[in-house]
């Protein structure tokens, strides 16, 4: 899992996320939610 977030957090969306706090916080919860979603799928393909 961590190496799977380290992954994503190499989107260009980190420097957004440092000139403005709003949009950078919605990119950030979008990221997180991508993340889950990816991860869940990856859980459910090894659980079979």
């Amino acid at each position: 899992m961590p190496l799977l977030a380290g992954c994503r957090m190499q989107w260009p969306h980190r420097r957004i996320k440092k000139e403005t706090d709003m949009s950078g916080v919605i990119v950030f919860a979008l990221e997180m939610g991508v993340i889950a979603l990816i991860a869940l799928a990856i859980y459910m393909v090894m659980k079979k």
